[in-house]
């Protein structure tokens, strides 16, 4: 039987740093004028739209939403000083009628009687038939129509624009909104890296800046795994009866089991949490919960399940001892591969995996039940591959060459050519990939790469000695955002601007399991 116990940290006052200082030393200590300026603050949110730059996230009517619930990558920019911002989101948010005419370039918005008329490449904005000569021209980017901030807000829609530091405030007047929700808003916002090992968090932001702060003790404890909204912690030795389930808005929960139980913890889902046994079975904690029960046999990996409601595939032992793929439903376990085959991810209801075949690794797909098995990387050697805005991206080992394909292995063409030996890929943003290599054969070197994958055209960002002591010291965690592109490298963050300058150390960040959690909070 489990125990929880629910701890809370107080966080916001480091995450926010100085302007939420600045603003709980400001705040009026009446009870009643606390109270009607938080009534004010979520009037003023509920009559306004909150977007920042680089953030896929927007504040609409007081609700948390995304820009594009299917692509994560459309978000406010910032080029050449200039902001620019989705119309199609906006238009739908304050019901205008969109339409844009890929033969001429030329966009049409009707609004509250209103025409604005403009075309990609021009600085004209007509609007009823009279012009405006706007800060840039309109921009198509990887098919998302962007127009500049202050004249699509002003201009087209007539409405109230605040702009500060990255956040953008679109409301019928002047918003009201406090500066301590306002710093409330902008944490969840602000698009950040989060690594976290044990219960130590780092936040890291797109102009070099970062924040790093704890949650509780640290002693032998060791992160498991992140879905975005939690954080699963387990003991490192696996015989404790101490585990947590924690966010980063400080909220911890312990949970305490018996010695004798002898549970490991596998994977968080969702809340949920799952062990596995010393005697081959997985429990579970249903999210809300405080008991486990047993849901079938089998032995989980964090980097090999997916899971769907109470259904589980993973990669597993056979009974002829090789790895497989397995479905476990309502405590019935289905063999659904052959041998050598590892779960990679699942898209689109199909299973991509990896299989070892004639001295090579290849990728494969499967439907959900294990029909409908399709090869699809042909006679490439796959090191690495990842999914990106619906196309694989693949890293062929035989050719040292980077690819791109369809999700059903389709429109195959090589992205450009890799210098040495591929190791991983880590992130896809931008229009950019950003991977390893290294040379194991004289010079014992490692290499982090960017590659633009419209041209082929590729970067070294860093180039380092790789180490072997009781395993490789590799360059891990690598994530990019805004100007910069982070990573971790033996229990070290460091950072790098994207043009390959600036290198610099962040600070010391070890893992007792291996290298951190990472997460982007975008």
């Amino acid at each position: 039987m489990f125990k929880k116990v629910l701890i809370t940290v107080s966080l916001l006052v480091g995450c926010m740093g100085n302007s939420l200082v600045a603003a709980q030393e400001s705040a009026v200590t009446d009870s009643s004028s606390v109270e009607q300026s938080d009534a004010g603050s979520e009037t003023a949110l509920n009559q306004a739209i909150l977007l920042y730059v680089d953030s896929s996230k927007a504040y609409v009517n007081g609700q948390l939403t995304k820009i594009d619930m299917a692509n994560p990558e459309i978000t406010p920019f910032v080029d050449q000083g200039n902001t620019f911002v989705p119309l199609r989101f906006l238009s739908d948010k304050l019901g205008a009628q969109l339409s844009f005419n890929s033969k001429t370039g030329e966009i049409t918005i009707t609004v509250n009687g209103r025409t604005g008329k403009t075309r990609v490449g021009d600085t004209a904005l007509y609007i009823n038939n009279q012009k405006i000569v706007m800060s840039t021209t309109a921009k198509v980017v990887n098919g998302t129509t962007y127009l500049p901030l202050r004249n699509v807000v002003e201009d087209l829609f007539q409405k109230k624009l605040t702009f500060n530091n990255g956040m953008i405030i679109i409301s019928d007047g002047d918003h009201q909104i406090t500066e301590e929700k306002l710093a409330s808003l902008e944490q969840e916002l602000r698009p950040k890296i989060i690594y976290a090992s044990d219960l130590s968090f780092m936040y890291l932001y797109g102009d070099g800046s970062y924040h790093k702060f704890e949650v509780g003790d640290q002693s032998a404890l060791r992160l498991v795994n992140t879905d975005g909204r939690f954080y699963y912690i387990g003991h490192i030795y696996g015989s404790t009866n101490e585990y947590y389930r924690t966010t980063v808005q400080g909220e911890v929960e312990k949970f305490e089991i018996s010695d004798s139980e002898r549970y490991y913890l596998a994977i968080g889902h969702e809340g949920d949490m799952y062990f596995n046994s010393v005697d081959g079975k997985i429990a579970k904690i249903n999210y809300g919960e405080s008991s486990q029960r047993v849901i079938g046999k089998g032995n989980l990996f964090k980097e090999a399940a997916y899971i769907d409601n109470d259904v589980i595939w993973f990669t597993d032992y056979s009974n002829e001892g090789n790895y497989a793929i397995f479905k476990l439903q309502n405590g019935k376990k289905t063999k659904l591969s052959q041998a050598d085959c590892f779960l990679k991810y699942v898209q689109n209801n199909w299973i991509y995996y990896n299989y070892y075949e004639n001295n090579r690794w290849t990728l494969y797909r499967m439907k959900m039940d294990g029909s409908g098995k399709k090869k699809l990387t042909g006679d490439a050697d796959v090191a690495d591959s990842r999914i990106s805005d619906n196309k694989i991206y693949y890293m062929d080992a035989k050719t040292k060459t980077m690819r791109e394909m369809n999700l059903d292995g389709s429109g195959k063409r090589a992205v450009g050519k890799m210098s040495e030996s591929a190791v991983e890929i880590f992130d896809i943003s931008g229009g950019t990939i950003y991977y390893t290599e290294d040379n194991q054969s004289k010079k014992w070197t490692q290499s982090l790469w960017k590659m633009d994958i419209a041209t082929g055209v590729k970067k070294r960002l860093v180039f380092t000695d790789l180490n072997f002591n009781s395993h490789w010291e590799r360059i891990e965690n690598v994530s990019a955002l805004g100007d910069y592109v982070y990573y971790w490298l033996e229990g070290r963050v460091y950072a790098v601007k994207k043009d390959g300058t600036g290198r610099k150390e962040i600070e010391y960040f070890s893992n007792a399991g291996g290298a951190p959690v990472i997460y982007k909070d975008k």
